[in-house]
C-alpha cells in the first residue's frame, strides 16, 4: 500500500459480471448488486471464491440513514 498512485500487481477475476459498488473496511469485503450485498472476509477469499455467499438485503442503517 505504499506505492502512490496504487497499481495492480496481479489481476483476478472475481465471481460476478457485474457489480454497482464495492466497499473495504475492517470486517473485510462487501459487493453491492442491486438490493443486496455480498460479504467476505478478505479481498483473496473474494478472488478465490467459485461459489456466491448468501447475500444480505441492503438496509438504511448500513449506512447510517435514519428511516
Amino acid at each position: 500500500l505504499a506505492a502512490t498512485p496504487r497499481v495492480v500487481k496481479k489481476e483476478t477475476p472475481i465471481p460476478f459480471t457485474k457489480i454497482d459498488a464495492g466497499l473495504c473496511d475492517t470486517e473485510g469485503v462487501k459487493v453491492f448488486i442491486g438490493p443486496e450485498y455480498y460479504s467476505y472476509e478478505t479481498p483473496m477469499i473474494l478472488a478465490l471464491s467459485k461459489i456466491r455467499p448468501e447475500p444480505h438485503k441492503i438496509s438504511p442503517e448500513e449506512f447510517g440513514c435514519k428511516a
